[in-house]
């Protein structure tokens, strides 16, 4: 199953965690469809931003119930969305590009 690289990539993750990682481990982490498999992971960074990645780990969360809201139909739950973050570590020599590149 091959897939376009852009459709694999959704963002990359910045957060405080990651971008200590960024700086200390040459570790950048991407939100990714929640379908992707390493391999396709590891194809899409490899060809978006043309660099070698020697590896790639992966996590995948439930969304958090967000609390309650009254409504006049009564009292909904609601919850934030799922999804899948994956770490791709690259290659010692490669520096990462501020901007997030645009699309196609």
């Amino acid at each position: 199953m091959s897939r376009e690289p852009r459709t694999v990539i959704i963002k990359p993750i910045m957060t405080e965690k990651s971008m200590r990682q960024k700086e200390e481990g040459n570790v950048v982490t991407f939100q990714v469809q929640p379908d992707a498999n390493k391999v396709e992971i590891r194809m899409a960074v490899e060809r978006v931003f043309n660099v070698k990645v020697s590896d790639v780990r992966t996590s995948s969360y439930r969304g958090s119930s967000s609390g309650w809201a009254g409504t006049r139909a009564g009292v909904r739950a609601g919850r934030r969305p799922s999804c899948s973050s994956r770490p791709a570590t690259r290659s010692s020599s490669w520096r990462a590009p501020e901007p997030w590149p645009s699309g196609p």
